[in-house]
């Protein structure tokens, strides 16, 4: 009896050790990599130091402190630069590698993010929302912040749709070489200048990740502490051509 209830024991816990690595296996979204203080505010209110290559789940929200940044990943499509002093919530998360495919969807309810993402498949959906209002996503390069009671959108490839959650503006399109500022009721466009692009310069070579949960700890280091341009020795191996 004690020998067979024994054996039953081993069996569970071998059972729930398959079940787990068989999970991180299939998960697609991770905090990448971070500089500073960032730490990861779970649902039930309770706080998580960030790593590099820590998964993060749905609700999830993370938060950087004064001179902090921090890199996620959802996907192979989408990569995400979270800037100093902000909170992203991640409200809704791939489901899988190809996250053009499925439905993403984050929450910005303070300080600026900077997002690149593959074009989006027929039934593929990202969006980020404010508390102004929700900028929509159909495969781009751009940047969005929550200030003082203003969101700001700026479009350096690509196109977003802005459309307010109650009704208050009518959809505005922004393309590449736009930004656009949601103050209350109304929403304002123009066109960009050198100052606004500047946002992107650090950001634009990074691309995310192929087949992340093989890319190993060491060299997501490197890749985000090098000079993307100097990354030809890491990356290749991995698929990447910058």
């Amino acid at each position: 009896m004690l020998y067979n209830a024994r054996r039953h024991l081993v069996i569970l816990v071998l059972l729930a050790a398959s079940i787990s690595c068989s999970q991180l296996k299939s998960h697609f979204n991770y905090l990448l990599f971070y500089v500073g203080r960032v730490d990861i505010i779970k649902p039930d209110k309770s706080v998580s130091p960030a790593e590099i290559k820590k998964p993060v789940f749905s609700d999830d929200t993370v938060k950087t402190a004064a001179n902090s940044s921090a890199y996620i990943q959802c996907g192979s499509d989408i990569l995400i630069r979270i800037w100093e002093n902000t909170e992203f919530r991640m409200y809704r998360l791939t489901d899988r590698l190809r996250s053009s495919e499925s439905k993403s969807e984050f929450e910005l309810t303070a300080g600026r993010a900077v997002l690149t993402a593959g074009k989006l498949a027929r039934d593929g959906e990202l969006k980020v929302k404010t508390p102004t209002c929700t900028v929509a996503i159909r495969g781009t390069l751009f940047s969005v912040s929550y200030v003082n009671g203003i969101t700001s959108v700026i479009v350096m490839e690509g196109s977003v749709v802005i459309s307010s959650p109650d009704g208050k503006f009518k959809d505005a399109e922004i393309n590449a070489g736009q930004k656009a500022a949601v103050m209350g009721n109304t929403i304002t466009t123009e066109k960009t200048v050198q100052a606004d692009l500047d946002h992107f310069m650090d950001f634009k070579n990074l691309k995310p990740l192929p087949d992340i949960n093989s890319f190993p700890k060491e060299k997501i280091k490197e890749y985000f502490e090098k000079n993307p341009e100097k990354n030809s020795d890491i990356l290749p191996v991995f698929g990447i051509n910058l």
